[in-house]
C-alpha cells in the first residue's frame, strides 16, 4: 500500500462521491465552494489515494499555530 495525496479539483468525481456518501446534506458545504476556497492560502482540500484508487479526503483551514479539520472521510 502506498498512500499519496492530490489537490482536489472540481471535476474529481471519485472524491466528490466519497464526500457525498460520508456527510448528509445538512452537514455538507457545496463541493464547488470547497474547491474554490481551497485556492486560498489558508484552506486546503486533499484527496487520498492508494495507488490510483481514491480512499479518502480531508478539508482543512490553517494558520501558523492552528489547524482546523472541517471534513475528513475515508471510502467505505
Amino acid at each position: 500500500m502506498q498512500i499519496r495525496t492530490e489537490k482536489v479539483k472540481l471535476g474529481n468525481t471519485d472524491i466528490k462521491r466519497i464526500y457525498f456518501e460520508a456527510f448528509s446534506k445538512k452537514e455538507r458545504m457545496p463541493f464547488p465552494m470547497m474547491v474554490a476556497m481551497s485556492k486560498l492560502w489558508n484552506t486546503q482540500f486533499w484527496g487520498f489515494y492508494d495507488g490510483d484508487a481514491p480512499c479518502g479526503l480531508i478539508y482543512l483551514a490553517s494558520n501558523r499555530k492552528i489547524i482546523f479539520v472541517m471534513f475528513f472521510a475515508v471510502d467505505k
